[in-house]
């Protein structure tokens, strides 16, 4: 029992190293992706297929909804296969990287 244990808690811990690898490429690659907006949105993380992005204000997310797809599918190229299946954007203040 104790091994079964340690087994799933190494997948759990494997699991989250790879969704926050995921999300620090997409954090390094968000020019690539937004374009000109990237310095107006900024990757939160992914939680169940879905790329949560902050944006800076209602302009900027009315734009990124009317492009959703054109970002699901270079931040799929990017990583390699259909990890992501929608993106979710709120409104607030970027940080300053």
């Amino acid at each position: 029992m104790i091994e079964i244990e340690n087994i799933g808690r190494m997948i759990e811990r494997a699991i989250e190293k790879s969704r926050r690898l995921k999300e620090g490429i997409l954090k390094a690659q968000w020019k690539k992706i937004a374009g000109k907006l990237s310095e107006k949105s900024q990757v939160l993380y992914i939680r169940e297929d879905i790329l949560y992005v902050v944006v800076e204000n209602s302009s900027v997310l009315h734009f990124m909804e009317l492009n959703i797809k054109k970002y699901i599918n270079k931040v799929n190229e990017i990583l390699n296969g259909n990890i992501i299946n929608n993106i979710l954007f709120r409104i607030s203040k970027i940080n300053e990287i």
